[in-house]
């Protein structure tokens, strides 16, 4: 065996191929009556493919991460170094680790997933956020002077049209988890003060539960949802567009609760979900399209989301309620 030996050509730093694989391919061209020439060129021609690949991989993550450093130079000036010092500080802080990192990278961008956590980061230490990485949209707050329903509708609209902002809204253990359960119930409040004085037919809450349902039977649908993809693949902007699709229904339905009676609070079923080890793991458990628990995955999703939203509607309806 030791005079029929393949060798690995020289490899790129980071890139590793099996030497078992290697010597397994050997002993087989060896077998089959394999020359050692014919073997040698065909393992050094398999191996330049996975060289040529990693390259290219390489070469695009480095273009990633050129271009979102300028853009983040450009945000940040001159307190560049410092906010990205604060940026894995809050990586740290929070226990999310490169996974996490990644995860808010594929939601809402790399440069934007930065600037985030240097927010979260100057909250959590009790500094003032610098105008850079103050929020793209001010705070809507409602003012002395009524406004109209067509007003409050559109910031609704905005907010739903905002994936960072239904993220935040819809996990509750985001760290502005609380911050935007507050916008919303704010909005709620004013938009049910001018409605008290305004007469106004509500948006059917049948037709928004309706197009939900097509969309939890719809496969395709289902298939790029439940896959997230990196920024950079030439798919993302349609799995964007079906998270941002489904996270405005979600947000279009609370809207529709709204202006039913006031609703039964669903926080007790939530913490009951939390203790639920079946359900808890069928919520996690991320499995593709086809897996046999996916069903399980999607059914738990969804029941998730619809419980925070009711209750989130239930809790705005109290509080309206109130004064």
């Amino acid at each position: 065996m030791s005079s029929y030996t393949i060798t690995t050509p020289t490899l790129p730093k980071g890139l590793e191929l099996s030497a078992k694989i290697r010597d397994a391919f050997a002993a087989a061209a060896q077998r089959h009556g394999v020359s050692l020439d014919v073997a040698q060129a065909i393992y050094s021609d398999v191996a330049g493919v996975a060289i040529s690949d990693f390259e290219t991989r390489e070469a695009e993550t480095k273009r990633q991460v050129d271009d979102a450093t300028g853009i983040l130079r450009d945000r940040f000036g001159p307190d560049f170094d410092q906010k990205m010092t604060t940026a894995r500080a809050t990586l740290e802080q929070l226990g999310l680790g490169q996974d996490g990192l990644m995860a808010m990278e594929i939601a809402i961008g790399a440069p934007n997933a930065i600037e985030r956590l240097v927010q979260i980061g100057e909250h959590l230490n009790g500094r003032q956020t610098s105008p850079s990485v103050e929020t793209k949209e001010p705070a809507m707050q409602p003012t002395n002077a009524p406004r109209s329903l067509e007003a409050i509708d559109l910031d609704f609209r905005k907010l739903r049209a905002d994936p960072e902002f239904i993220a935040q809204y819809h996990n509750p253990r985001h760290p502005l988890h609380k911050e935007a359960v507050e916008k919303m119930q704010a909005l709620a409040k004013e938009e049910a003060a001018a409605r008290a004085g305004k007469s106004s037919p509500p948006r059917s809450l049948d037709v928004v539960r309706a197009e939900l349902d097509a969309l939890q039977a719809d496969r395709n649908f289902q298939r790029i949802h439940r896959n997230p993809l990196p920024p950079y693949h030439r798919d993302y902007p349609k799995y964007r567009e079906a998270k941002e699709k489904r996270a405005g229904l979600l947000a279009e339905l609370a809207a529709a609760e709204r202006v039913r009676p006031a609703g039964v609070s669903r926080r007790a079923e939530l913490d009951q979900l939390r203790q639920d080890p079946k359900f808890m793991a069928a919520l996690n458990n991320r499995v593709p399209e086809g897996h046999k628990d996916h069903q399980a995955h999607v059914d738990a999703t969804t029941k998730w989301d619809r419980l925070n939203v009711e209750n989130s509607t239930a809790e705005a309806a109290a509080a309206v309620g109130r004064e």
